[in-house]
């Protein structure tokens, strides 16, 4: 148990009136205790770790720290948490469906997912490792992908070899589904990986991730299918340039919106600006999307311990697009890029 941050989370929950805090989201418990299931009620002196019946051995062997208790329905659970809490409680997440039934066992229900992200943003020195592991993986993907790009080959191929050379490389499973998008796909920022057969001349966008003790990685390169389009080199250099500005903008203290400006407005001088057509990036952690929000409509500061992606692109409908993304950790002095696949299309 990570009595270090379950700590900060009840301080920033007591400013909202909360005597505890009730974790339902299976990433916040994984955050406090190691363990991927279950309910986490933690209460100024004590938590308590509320599983169902299948994960009570499992439990027992992984997690050190909290008191057991196990249950077989639904019911019981809250009826277990109603014995051991009653006033107001800090919630994670709560559905309409389940607020009578705690409202019934004398809780009141408060959200405080806000706070319990805030903590989570600032990632410790083992957090980084093990984000720098899953890149370090998600990178094998990417060299799986350049070694087998070819013409004739299906682009759900192409996802699968960079799936089996993550998973051959220790990822326990994927930050997301994987996306190849080819030709004129590659134009669709979040293309469903289809059947197209690769082409001699495809710009190909590969955004992929793996997912390693807990915390996930996200890289995108573009690659090209021998010579490359008409315009396509002009494209690629403006998002690669548009990458390394907003890089250099980030450090402790920059606020969102401005890094997120110094690629948006690089790429409108380009006359690009019109297919930037997302953010410039955001967090990733136990999650491939966390805060913050590199965006032009993002307030927010960067702090030290953040974890980022930067992944401008540029999108040419009917003709190709080009995405380059790499996962960054905002320090004091400016950016550690954790990435170090090329970034090279050929």
């Amino acid at each position: 148990m990570r009595w270090d941050r379950a700590t900060r989370i009840l301080e920033k929950s007591r400013e909202k009136g909360a005597v505890g805090i009730l974790l339902t989201r299976r990433e916040n418990v994984f955050y406090l205790t190691g363990f991927n299931a279950g309910v986490l009620l933690v209460l100024p002196h004590e938590a308590w770790l509320l599983v169902p019946r299948l994960e009570e051995a499992r439990a027992r062997q992984q997690v050190e720290g909290v008191k057991l208790s196990v249950w077989r329905r639904r019911e019981e659970l809250w009826q277990q948490v109603g014995e051991k809490v009653q006033g107001r409680i800090g919630f994670d997440a709560l559905d309409i469906s389940l607020l009578e039934v705690v409202q019934r066992k004398g809780i009141e229900p408060v959200s405080v997912a806000k706070e319990v992200y805030e903590v989570r943003r600032r990632k410790d020195e083992e957090e980084i490792r093990r984000i720098e592991a899953a890149v370090r993986v998600t990178e094998e993907g990417l060299k799986a992908v350049e070694e087998g790009l070819r013409p004739g080959l299906r682009e759900r191929e192409l996802a699968s070899l960079a799936e089996r050379a993550m998973r051959e490389a220790g990822a326990e499973w994927f930050s997301f589904e994987c996306i190849v998008a080819s030709g004129p796909n590659s134009a669709f920022p979040h293309h469903r990986t289809s059947d197209r057969e690769l082409q001699r001349g495809d710009a190909v966008v590969v955004d992929i991730g793996a997912r390693v003790n807990g915390y996930c990685a996200d890289l995108t390169r573009t690659f090209v299918v021998g010579r490359a389009p008409e315009s396509f080199e002009e494209v690629w250099s403006a998002v690669l340039e548009a990458q390394k500005l907003a890089i250099a903008g980030i450090r402790a203290g920059a606020r969102c919106a401005e890094v997120d400006a110094r690629a948006r407005k690089f790429l409108e001088e380009r006359k690009l600006g019109e297919a930037f057509i997302h953010s410039t990036g955001h967090g990733i952690g136990l999650e491939v999307h966390e805060p913050p929000r590199l965006s032009p409509y993002s307030n927010e500061l960067l702090v030290a311990g953040d974890v980022v992606t930067v992944e401008p692109g540029v999108y040419l409908e009917g003709m190709f697009g080009v995405r380059i993304e790499d996962d960054v950790v905002v320090t004091e002095e400016g950016a550690k890029v954790l990435s170090r696949f090329p970034r090279s299309p050929v």
